[in-house]
């Protein structure tokens, strides 16, 4: 009777609350959802970035849709199977989103979407200080986000404490500012938040308020805000303005960023 139990257990038995998600059936299952997110719709304390200065659309409306974009984008999934993280890395349009289960199906709570600006367009535009303003995120994470808000502002304190927070699971993605700026694994990701404080005299700053929150399950969060990238040449700050968004997964050791986004905007963009 025993044995027979456990066979029955182990051969086609409904899973239990307890028993892990499908992963690869989750994964495939959010890429088709987010690739088709023209019409995916925005949670009510989600927010979405598009690749304009202003383009911010908090807690209503639709994903926008990328342009030009070809490749399935690559999903992650939570531990419990309620929220997952996808990126689409290449160029023109990169996005990265966070989505949470909503029912049946799908809803996100927080995307960003950004193009490429090359080097010697960055260099011009911090030179000149001619970068646009970005739209301001405004305030508003919630009490259970208050501390990945906390591990984000602490991170921004330097090379090493940023680097620290970065996640050690196999899949964790950045996207930078100029087109080629993807980066996967532990390693390639903390080189790359390394990279941001390696001019003489650099610092990030962030820059005006932040939203966050955590996903349906409680196994990843999202915090965004806007942050300078500032180099100081002898009494002039050379400021290079980005849109900064992570996303965060809850680990043994405690919260892990392992998706992170930061982009410049250029007028006219869309």
């Amino acid at each position: 009777m025993l044995v027979a139990a456990v066979l029955a257990a182990g051969c086609g038995a409904p899973q239990g609350r307890n028993e892990p998600p499908n992963t690869m059936a989750l994964e495939r299952e959010v890429s088709a959802w987010v690739s088709a997110s023209d019409l995916a719709p925005i949670a009510p304390t989600g927010l979405a970035f598009g690749a304009a200065p202003a383009a911010v659309l908090i807690g209503h409306g639709t994903l926008p849709p990328g342009a030009g974009r070809d490749a399935v984008p690559v999903a992650t999934i939570s531990a419990d199977g309620k929220s997952a993280w996808t990126v689409e890395p290449d160029p023109p349009v990169r996005r990265t989103v966070l989505v949470e289960r909503d029912g049946k199906s799908w809803r996100v709570l927080m995307a960003h979407a950004s193009r490429g600006v090359e080097a010697d367009v960055a260099r011009h535009n911090e030179e000149k200080g001619s970068w646009p303003p970005l739209a301001d995120v405004g305030e508003g994470v919630p009490e259970p986000a208050q501390e990945l808000a906390q591990i984000l502002s602490h991170a921004l304190g330097g090379a090493d404490a940023f680097a620290e927070v970065i996640s050690k699971r196999p899949g964790t993605a950045a996207v930078g500012p100029a087109a080629e700026d993807h980066f996967t694994g532990t390693h390639e990701v903390s080189e790359f938040v390394r990279s941001l404080y390696a001019r003489e005299g650099s610092r990030v700053v962030r820059s005006g308020g932040m939203r966050g929150g955590l996903a349906a399950g409680g196994d990843a969060g999202w915090i965004v805000t806007n942050v300078d990238l500032v180099v100081t040449r002898g009494r002039r700050d050379l400021v290079r303005p980005c849109r900064l968004s992570v996303v965060f997964a809850r680990e043994e050791g405690g919260w892990a960023i392992v998706q992170l986004h930061l982009s410049h905007a250029l007028a006219g963009e869309s």
